[in-house]
């Protein structure tokens, strides 16, 4: 009898079924053919840094037009918008995540893992990697929100005409996330599923130069449920949050061109 095909996360990059069972293995000794490196369970600060460093600015840049007058005053404070939005959604959304299988952060998920905190707090790992996943798409949907919204000698809009759409979008791609995370742990608990979860949970994520490679069978076996369903809850807000950032500057032209 032929196996059905694995239903595949996309955040999940697969490589062949492993057949043997883990072996017990010291730091830097070779499992699974590959090299385990020391550092593998530490927290590895200088990977967020940065997108802490940003957030952190981005909230002053927010709420100084308020205060004094600087030049690009008003398209930094919608850049801003752009960061503080997308970080919102990534640590409100983590928050959930880190709770419903903290071992999608810190076993890892992607070819290019490396655990964030040693510790395995979920408030802690939810606050930095949903500033770790967010800032960058952030920024640069803030970039383009702000060119929307100003360039041209069209009226220009200002982020306070921005803010309410950027917080109705936090609570929307929240929610959508949540739903499609739930539908994915209902379709995974299904009792006929299990050896197909199983048989995914025998496989390594190969690193990237630099990274580590991610041993699915660390994940354990109560909390491999929960952990598909991250990885869905992760998938559609990498999918809607683009997508809204474009609706928005579209609107913003729209709305700009009536004015």
């Amino acid at each position: 009898m032929i196996d059905s095909p694995v239903k595949v996360n996309p955040f999940i990059p697969l490589m062949e079924d492993m057949e043997k069972e883990a072996p017990q293995v010291a730091p830097n000794k070779q499992a699974f053919g590959f090299k385990i490196p020391a550092d593998r369970d530490e927290g590895h600060p200088s990977m967020y840094a940065l997108g802490v460093v940003v957030t952190v600015l981005s909230a002053g840049a927010y709420i100084a037009p308020f205060f004094i007058t600087f030049p690009f005053a008003a398209a930094t404070q919608i850049v801003a918008l752009g960061v503080l939005t997308a970080v919102s959604y990534g640590i409100i959304n983590d928050q959930i995540a880190c709770r419903q299988c903290i071992h999608y952060f810190t076993v890892g998920h992607t070819s290019i893992h490396k655990r964030l905190l040693k510790t395995d707090d979920p408030t802690l790992n939810g606050i930095v990697w949903g500033i770790h996943a967010t800032w960058g798409l952030g920024l640069i949907a803030g970039v383009g929100m702000a060119l929307a919204a100003r360039a041209t000698k069209m009226a220009a809009l200002s982020a306070l005409h921005l803010t309410p759409i950027a917080i109705l979008l936090v609570i929307g791609a929240c929610t959508y996330a949540h739903i499609k995370s739930k539908q994915e742990e209902r379709y995974w608990a299904d009792p006929k599923r299990k050896q197909r979860l199983d048989r995914y949970f025998r496989r390594i994520i190969p690193a990237d130069p630099g990274y580590h490679e991610v041993e699915l069978r660390r994940v354990p076996e109560e909390a491999r449920v929960a952990y598909m369903g991250v990885g869905a809850r992760n998938a559609a807000g990498y999918t809607i949050m683009p997508c809204a950032a474009i609706a928005i500057m579209i609107g913003s032209l729209a709305v700009r061109t009536l004015l």
